[in-house]
């Protein structure tokens, strides 16, 4: 097995497809340098969940049955939304 070395967080942010996804993701380097590391944690997990679901819907649009299994098993709320309104469904929960 070949070792990877360690990435600088910055470029993490880049490898982040979805720009929902990445903005958090951006914000919650921001936090960590700044030394606010609960911050950082619920910034990283809205990040998770959005690039999730950003993911799921790409897998439903080809077709795939199990993310379409998956969509259902999702509030209606959040299944029903366009994928770009993701970020402002979470915001206001």
């Amino acid at each position: 097995m070949v070792a990877q070395g360690l990435i600088d967080l910055d470029e993490l942010v880049l490898r982040c497809r979805d720009e929902h996804a990445r903005s958090y993701i951006a914000e919650a380097v921001a936090c960590y340098k700044a030394g606010a590391f609960r911050a950082s944690i619920v910034a990283t997990w809205i990040a998770v969940v959005l690039d999730i679901l950003h993911k799921l819907r790409e897998l439903e649009l080809t077709g795939n049955g199990a993310a379409k299994e998956g969509f259902r098993l999702l509030p209606p709320g959040i299944v029903n939304l366009p994928p770009n309104h993701y970020g402002m469904t979470l915001e206001r929960a």
